[in-house]
């Protein structure tokens, strides 16, 4: 883990082999040696120097290599001493002896003061029986008895005593052994008592003689065979084995008490292991290595004493920090804290008394309270509360209030609220809170007049509170913080409510969105977070762009609360502000950006800027972003599809020799190169949206590095079929519309020098216009592919760009033929006059008969039968093609008589200049095949008299924005009926059955006619609430007469301008003088007329001074209907309301708020207030 955890500077193999020599050195300590002399065995060095000089050593192994590692630990160990080393007994072990030094060919003087002479044979050493039982080994008969016996010692870790033979050792030896180098200088102090364990039969003390066939070789050879073959297993499979791979590391960085790991920080596989938090406020994270050497931090959830426990499975990594002063991110470590425990934890550090109001009967304590930080939050059977005592100073009146801790939050904030008992007669009072456990078995009210019984309690703090007579706010401040937000954005603080001086009483802050029509906007989200005075605002991604108004309302209560001040009947106290939504970037295209770069001779660049849209197609008003240059790997090998990548840290080599610049400009280094065995040959682009703080809109471009730059070499176009049409093909060969037979289309496909297929990355020409059919061009598809529209027959030049870099271009010529042409067919369209439908018609074969004025329009679609199907046999299918046809596909000429053509979107416009007019239609390589259609106006030679004159008499049309049927459903209400929009006409003169009208444009709102009277020679027109704008529409007016054959024909078409006005807010008429003498009710006038409330209306009291009236205790608002069934809305006393009561109202003005709910339109207007003021007579 870089710098940080006990074995950063120590491989896990190095260690292994230091834990080996540890346990070697461990046991050359616990056994005897066969020394002449005990002074010398006390000069030399002990075991631990022993087992140090063996860490140096590993140490060096683990530098130098592993092939001098293992001749010291590696499969089969074998421990090689020097003619001057001293060899030691290992904890029932013996090392092996060189072949020279064999027992009986060599002597070994003692150069000292008190000569010792060795016995020429080993000592022999008899295994017991049992592993409990130890023997004392005695020389042979022929050895020399030394002064003092040796005596053999059991060692510590093992109850079983192995055979071994003393090492004759020289004067010269000894001396050499002093001044060897302490890397191989193995000595361990001999013990000077010998320790024999009891066992159940005694152990003879006399020595045991060899048989006379062994000899003292044989015997060694045996020994020697015996105990190589034990250090093998021993050892290696033991001590490493069952030593290392049965545990796992566990590291802990910081300050924490740990258990269930030794000194060297290992744990036995399936082991306990806890890890407990020493400091409040550090959290314990596990770190979790990822690529390229980055960690993450993963935050434990801690038990009640900080404590953190796991069963010890694999090498784990952990740190113990804070949090605020980590530099990387801890995931979860604001919710895992370590906290205070006992009554540290329940430290009360403040208390403030934020408000104190009341009026009789009420009173409302507004507490904030400061708790320790990092504090105790609970534990397994209780939870933390805020215990609050309200004691009355002028009577013993008190109460007790328990609010639940936030958790992990030192900071919180209560209104403590006390209304309809007798503690409400105190003014002053003195509130006590402290913090204290409770269990979770005991149910907790929100107040009571006993405390309940606590598990543990901390100290208190006791404040003295006033209550001040509360002043309703009457006057709402706002300090906007922020005026524009983006489709998409979040959490925007727009600003802050300030209150009037004289304010007491606030709470329930509200806001409303609102269009500029005064329709709620729901799409934009208005919070007060956490009872603060701080507004945030959020808007859906698909939210219109536009001007908004936003509301801040101030409420003072309750609906029918008996104890909030008037029940929640006084109109709020509001503020407003303008709001503007821009489109922010929510959706990030990147098809414009090549997939394919090219490394030049030199340094190369491309564009990675994308485009940021917001919703589906609006382009974000900013186009700002982030990138970043990362690495990447390819999953598979089946296209180059997102999901078929996996980004990763770039590499080195990548960040040397790729970069980006802040307009998403990336440059190539030139000599670049990429390896694609390697899966090298890849980068991504990781772009973010910027044009806001925190927008989370990002997308990853995968880009291919290519060494050798791609070059078109071949472009062919295929059609029906995938047929590979070549470069000259007819229209019936390529993808045919026979609906709309406007264009056909081809599919284009380009390939580089190598075969392969790199339409995805080339730019084409001719490119398509801003009119899909103005012309021909290739469009480029999101998928890869590229398509051909030809809306144009003849010779077309397609050329292909590659993107990579490299700009190599391929051109080819094609050339599309017009098809077969057979015969003439037609389709009639429309007969109009003036833009009105002409209904009296006939068709027949070759002929069509109709009725109208002069200056009427015929439209038809001309067409051909086209051989659309070749078979294997040479025959063709046949199809009567009668469609939109485009004319410049088929190789024919016309002629008409009696009349003027003209076209339109590939329709025939022909305009008659005689009662007959004919066209003709041949093919030019066959001019005596012909095809005609004659066109006659039988009422060619009829008189009409002058369109009749129109004028508008009544009503207005208001802009709105939804489309629906006449009615709609409300939740509440079920089906309502919405009044449309009217206007009224007049027309002069004629005598017509019916009109019809039709608007002249495609913008023009959809009308439709009512009340026709022919006697008084008016009519309606009206709308519904559509999707429509305000401004001024042209409709062609035309009126019908039947005829005998009960046939309307068109007599006359007028045109008249219609205006739609922008819709105005509705509201109330604010001032009204009421008779009560001659009515019992005064009614309310609306603006704009014919706006009616439909039902949720109420009054509403005024605030006076701080104070809220009684208006809605004598009046109330009805809504009925006069005797004409026309709506009205009024204001009434109430049936409760005495004579006398009424009497003295006489000369009085009144104020109050009428709240209601409409529809305009069919736009649903809700909680529209609007202030009434009365003058009673």
């Amino acid at each position: 883990m870089g710098s940080n955890g006990i074995f950063s500077k120590v491989s896990k193999k190095a260690f292994s082999w230091l834990l080996s020599a540890v346990l070697l050195s461990s046991c050359f300590s616990s056994m005897p040696v066969n020394a002449a002399r005990e002074e010398q065995t006390e000069e030399a060095s002990s075991a631990e120097d022993s087992s140090k000089d063996i860490f140096h050593e590993m140490m060096e192994i683990e530098e130098t290599g592993e092939e001098n590692g293992e001749a010291l630990l590696g499969e089969n160990p074998e421990v090689k001493m020097s003619e001057t080393e001293s060899v030691q007994e290992t904890d029932g072990i013996a090392p092996e002896s060189s072949e020279a030094e064999t027992v009986g060919e060599k002597e070994t003087a003692v150069e000292s003061s008190e000569e010792i002479t060795e016995p020429e044979s080993s000592e022999e050493i008899i295994e017991p029986e049992s592993s409990d039982e130890v023997t004392e080994a005695e020389p042979s008969e022929e050895a020399t008895e030394p002064e003092s016996s040796e005596e053999i010692i059991e060692p510590e870790s093992s109850n079983e005593v192995v055979e071994t033979e003393p090492v004759q050792e020289s004067s010269e030896d000894r001396m050499s052994s002093d001044s060897a180098d302490k890397e191989t200088d193995i000595v361990v102090e001999e013990s000077t008592e010998p320790v024999i364990e009891e066992t159940e039969e005694p152990v003879s003390e006399e020595p045991i003689e060899p048989d006379s066939e062994e000899t003292e070789e044989s015997l060694y050879e045996e020994t020697e065979e015996s105990l190589s073959a034990e250090l093998t297993e021993e050892e290696t499979e033991s001590q490493e084995e069952l030593a290392i791979a049965k545990s796992v590391f566990i590291e802990v960085e910081g300050k924490a008490d740990i258990k269930g790991i030794d000194k060297n920080g290992m744990a036995q596989i399936g082991s306990k292991v806890s890890i407990t938090v020493k400091n409040p406020g550090e959290v314990l994270a596990e770190i979790w290595e990822e690529e390229w050497e980055s960690y993450s931090y993963t935050a434990l959830e801690l038990d009640r004493n900080n404590c953190f426990t796991f069963t010890a499975e694999y090498d784990m990594s952990f740190i113990v920090v804070n949090p605020d002063e980590f530099e990387d991110e801890i995931e979860y470590s604001s919710s895992r804290k370590a906290q205070l425990l006992g009554e540290a934890g329940l430290k009360l550090n403040g208390l403030e008394i934020a408000s104190a109001i009341g009026y009789p009967g009420y009173r409302k304590i507004g507490l904030d309270f400061t708790a320790v930080l990092n504090g105790n939050d609970g534990s397994e059977t209780a939870d933390t509360y805020y215990e609050v005592k309200v004691a009355a100073s002028q009577s013993a009146d008190k109460k007790y209030y328990y609010v639940k801790k936030t958790p992990n939050k030192n900071t919180q904030g209560k209104s403590i609220v006390i209304k309809g008992d007798t503690l409400t007669t105190s003014d002053t009072y003195a509130v006590s809170t402290r913090l204290v456990h409770i269990s979770k078995t005991t149910k907790v009210p929100s107040e009571t007049e006993t405390p309940l019984e606590t598990v543990l309690s901390g100290n208190t703090i006791t404040k003295s509170v006033t209550i001040k007579d509360c002043y309703i706010e009457d006057k709402l401040g706002f300090t906007k913080k922020t005026t524009k937000i983006y489709t998409g954005q979040s959490d925007v603080l727009a600003g802050i409510v300030k209150y009037s001086k004289n304010a007491s009483l606030l709470h329930n802050l509200t806001a409303i969105a609102y269009d500029s029509r005064g329709a709620v906007y729901e799409p934009i989200k208005c919070v007060f977070k956490d009872d603060r005075d701080e507004l945030y605002l959020s808007v859906d991604q698909y939210a219109a762009p536009g001007k908004y108004t936003v509301t801040v309302y101030a409420s003072v209560g309750e609906p029918e609360t008996k104890y909030e001040p008037q029940g929640g009947t006084m109109y709020q106290a509001n503020t407003s502000f303008a709001l503007t939504v821009e489109p922010g970037i929510n959706r990030i295209d990147t098809s414009s950006i090549i997939r394919q770069a090219a490394v030049a001779e030199k340094n190369s660049s491309f564009s990675a800027a994308p485009v940021g849209y917001s919703g589906y197609s609006t382009k974000a008003k900013v186009q700002k972003f982030t990138y970043e240059i990362k690495s990447a790997v390819k999953l598979g090998q089946s296209g180059d599809s997102d999901e078929n990548f996996k980004v990763t840290e770039p590499t080195d080599k990548v960040k040397n020799n790729i970069s980006i610049a802040k307009n998403g400009k990336v440059t190539i280094k030139k000599g670049y190169t990429v390896n694609p065995v390697t899966g090298e040959d890849y980068i991504a682009i990781v772009i973010k949206a910027a044009d806001f703080e925190n927008n989370e809109a990002t997308q990853t471009v995968y880009i291919k590095i290519l060494n050798t730059a791609r070059v078109p070499t071949e472009i062919y176009f295929t059609g029906n079929g995938g047929k590979n049409l070549g470069t000259k093909f007819s229209v019936d060969e390529a993808n045919y519309s026979w609906i709309n037979n406007t264009y056909v289309w081809a599919n284009v496909v380009v390939l580089d020098q190598f075969g392969n297929d790199m339409t995805k990355y080339v730019t084409f020409t001719p490119k398509q216009g801003k009119s899909s059919g103005s012309g021909n061009y290739v469009r480029q598809n999101a998928n890869g592919s590229a398509t051909l529209y030809i809306y144009k027959l003849g010779t077309i030049t397609v050329k292909a760009v590659s993107t990579d870099g490299g700009k190599k271009s391929k051109t080819v010529k094609l050339t599309v033929k017009v098809p077969e042409y057979h015969r003439a067919l037609y389709s009639l369209h429309s007969i109009t006059y003036n833009g009105n439908s002409v209904y009296n018609y006939k068709t027949g074969t070759g002929l069509v008969t109709y009725a109208a004025p002069k200056g009427s329009v015929i439209k038809i679609y001309q067409g051909s039968e086209i051989n659309y199907n070749t078979h294997s046999d040479h025959t063709s299918d046949k199809r009567d093609c009668i469609g939109n046809f485009n004319r410049s596909w088929f190789n024919y000429d016309y002629e008409i008589e009696g009349g003027k053509v003209t076209f339109e979107n590939n329709l025939w416009v022909i305009t008659p200049t005689e009662r007959t007019a004919t066209l003709t239609t041949w093919q030019k390589s066959n001019p005596r095949q012909r095809s005609s259609v004659r066109f006659t106006n039988t009422n060619w030679s009829q008189s009409y008299k002058k369109a009749p004159k129109i004028s508008l008499t009544g009503g207005k049309l208001y802009s709105s924005r939804y489309s629906t049927e006449s009615e709609v459903f409300d939740y509440e209400n079920g089906y309502v009926e919405i009044p449309n929009q009217q206007l009224s006409f007049h027309y002069d003169s004629g005598d017509y059955d019916w009109i019809e009208i039709e608007g002249m444009s495609n913008k023009a709102p959809n009308l439709w006619v009512s009340d026709f009277d022919k006697r008084n020679r008016t009519f309606t027109l009206y709308t519904y609430a559509e999707n429509i704008n305000s401004g001024s529409y042209k409709y062609k007016v035309a009126f019908y007469k039947k005829n005998n054959n009960n046939v309307s024909d068109i007599l006359a078409s007028s045109t008249i301008t219609v205006k739609v006005n922008k819709a105005p807010k509705f509201k109330i008429v604010e001032t009204y003088t009421w008779k009560t003498q001659q009515a019992d009710s005064v009614t309310l006038k609306c603006q704009p007329d014919g706006f009616i409330p439909d039902f949720e209306t109420e009054v509403l009291n005024a605030n006076i001074g701080g104070k809220s009236n009684d208006f809605s205790d004598y009046f109330e608002v009805v809504v009925s209907k006069d005797s004409l069934d026309v709506k009205r809305v009024s204001v009434k006393f109430k049936d409760t309301v005495t004579a006398e009561q009424k009497a003295a109202f006489a000369g009085k003005t009144i104020t109050g708020y009428v709240k209601y709910s409409y529809y305009y339109g069919h736009d649903h207007i809700k909680n529209a207030v609007s202030k009434v003021t009365i003058k009673i007579k």
